[in-house]
This record gives structure tokens, C-alpha cells and sequence, in this order.
């Protein structure tokens, strides 16, 4: 029996970061800049997030990151094609910041408000050191089935994505998701881009059918 899915919501590619060589003495340096009261509650266990500084310096506006911009947007774009998202919003960077995870760290429950795409870039990902974790966006009309009796008490509304270093996701900021612990004695460093829509203004129609969209994404380009 084969599973269908008309309407997806979860996107994954795959983007050579080169972390250690490239940005990883960045992101520590800004690490240690990071003050306890500025560490978003979000983070458990010891982990710390840039996201106080999403507004004053996000890795989205460094020059070492525009390539992956551009190569991120264009997917972006893609995907807001086969949501049927208004071709006349542009889309554009809002935020952006990166989280560590050592050892028993991990990021707890929560959204994107407002967010039309978000993205979890996984610069750096250590064996064991924890899944992507997705709540089942059909949550509440499982209410009205008779689900085993420990459904809730195990967190099967909780779905695991599982994730190696350089994969991207891409998912509507709608979705509450978190991560599970890491279990690994070395870091893991994830980076999240907020992806929002602009107001309308006149531009053309998408470039190209959903037919040839589907093709794309299932070519995995």
C-alpha cells in the first residue's frame, strides 16, 4: 500500500556548509558573547541561542552566507509555489540565528509566529546527538479517535525527522516542533532562518506549473 500525501508541509535538501572550516569560530566566538539573561528559554539543559542578536548581527546577512541565500531562497520560493502562496508577496530574510546542543541539551517545544517558511539548517551533527521532532498537525482531530491509551503519556503526537549534517528542512512556522537531546559528548549546531511574506506588490506569475514544481522537488534538486 503505497502512503499519499497531497499536501506537503515538510521539505528536506541538502547544502555543503563545510562548517568546521568555514563558520564554526564564528559561531563559538559569538557563543561566549552570549549572556544567561539573553539565552532564550527555549534552551534546555545548557544549550544557548544566538536569537538575542537576530536583529543587530544574523549569520543571514554575513558575506560568507550568500550563496546559501540564494540557494535557500530559490527553494523558498519553490515551496511557496506549491502552497499556492500570492505570487505578488515577495519573500524575504526576517531572522536568523544559530543554537548550540551540548551533551543533554536540546530546544523545547514551540512555532514561528507569523513566519510564512521556516528552516533548520543542520551545520553540525554529531552521531546520537538528537532528532528533529514535528507535532502531527492533525493533533486535535485525534481527539475524537480512540487512540491507544498511553498516546499521550508517550508523545506519539511527536514525529521524529531523522537529520545529518548539511540537511535543510523547510516548514510553515505554524508547525511546534523541538528537538530531542543530545546524547553525543560533542556540540551540535543548528542554524534557523525566518522566511517571511512581504506585502503584495505587482511581479509576474510563478515561473513554472506545479506539475514541474513536483518534478523538481521529487528530482530533488
Amino acid at each position: 500500500m503505497e502512503c499519499l500525501n497531497p499536501f506537503p508541509i515538510v521539505f528536506k535538501d541538502t547544502y555543503d556548509f563545510d562548517f568546521v572550516n568555514k563558520h564554526k569560530e564564528k559561531f563559538d566566538m559569538i557563543f561566549t558573547e552570549i549572556e544567561p539573561e539573553n539565552n532564550t528559554q527555549l534552551e534546555k539543559g545548557g544549550g544557548t541561542s544566538s536569537v538575542s542578536r537576530t536583529y543587530t548581527d544574523p549569520p543571514h546577512e554575513w558575506s560568507e552566507f550568500a550563496h546559501f541565500n540564494a540557494w535557500i531562497m530559490d527553494r523558498a520560493n519553490m515551496i511557496a509555489d506549491v502552497w499556492n502562496f500570492d505570487a505578488r508577496c515577495g519573500l524575504a530574510f526576517t531572522e536568523s540565528w544559530c543554537n548550540v546542543h551540548p551533551q543533554h541539551a536540546w530546544t523545547s517545544a514551540h512555532h514561528h509566529q507569523g513566519i510564512a517558511i521556516a528552516t533548520a539548517s543542520y551545520l553540525w551533527v554529531p552521531p546520537d546527538s538528537g532528532r528533529f521532532l514535528l507535532q502531527n498537525p492533525y493533533e486535535h482531530f485525534k481527539r475524537s479517535e480512540p487512540v491507544r491509551e498511553e498516546y499521550h503519556m508517550a508523545a506519539y503526537d511527536w514525529i521524529p525527522v531523522d537529520v545529518k549534517t548539511n540537511d535543510v528542512l523547510f516548514f510553515p512556522g505554524w508547525l511546534s516542533h523541538k528537538t530531542e537531546k543530545n546524547i553525543n559528548d560533542e556540540e551540535r549546531y543548528v542554524m534557523s532562518c525566518n522566511i517571511s511574506a512581504m506585502e503584495p506588490m505587482r511581479r509576474a506569475s510563478p515561473k513554472e506549473p506545479r506539475e514541474v514544481l513536483a518534478k523538481r522537488f521529487s528530482n530533488k534538486i
